[in-house]
């Protein structure tokens, strides 16, 4: 009776671990199934799947632009010790243009807003004057007519000069 009661113990551990193996895995399988399951989609922040609009493609040659031009800056020596400087055109509409200058931070300069159509010709200045890191230009106003018009900011001062330009579309 001894020897079958060792026997039945012996019996009884071996399952022991294989069983809590099992349950081991079989909690690991749902856990990784329950975290699976509850990932959050993947969202995308702005930007959107429909073709690029007009504008959007307007703003797109425009940015190419300011690019080319801050390498065209970069690149060729700067006139009569100047240094060469990019500006930012931030707005330019059928009323008025506003921009301010990278890499200067000072009041005195120059600014000057051309317009252009064909034969005719609007040129405007204004002060330009030192903003937390760069300096502004202050605004310019302007009436332009319906059309295609090229429009341009140029900057100059003692110790900098730049410009950008881009085309606007006035309806």
């Amino acid at each position: 009776m001894a020897k079958r009661l060792k026997k039945l113990k012996k019996l009884a551990r071996r399952p022991l671990p294989l069983a809590v193996t099992l349950v081991l895995i079989l909690i690991a399988l749902g856990l990784g199934w329950v975290h699976w399951h509850n990932k959050s989609p993947q969202t995308t922040t702005g930007g959107s799947l429909s073709p690029a609009t007009t504008a959007e493609k307007q703003a797109a040659a425009d940015h190419k632009d300011q690019i080319v031009q801050q390498q065209q800056n970069q690149s060729s020596p700067a006139a009569s010790g100047t240094k060469s400087v990019t500006l930012v055109i931030t707005e330019a509409s059928s009323t008025g243009i506003k921009g301010y200058v990278q890499g200067v931070f000072e009041d005195g300069g120059t600014c000057t807003a051309t317009a252009t159509q064909g034969s005719q010709t609007v040129t405007k200045t204004s002060a330009g004057f030192a903003n937390v890191s760069y300096t502004q230009c202050a605004p310019i106003n302007w009436t332009l007519g319906s059309g295609t018009w090229t429009v341009s900011l140029s900057y100059k001062s003692v110790s900098a000069s730049g410009s950008a330009s881009r085309t606007i579309e006035v309806k």
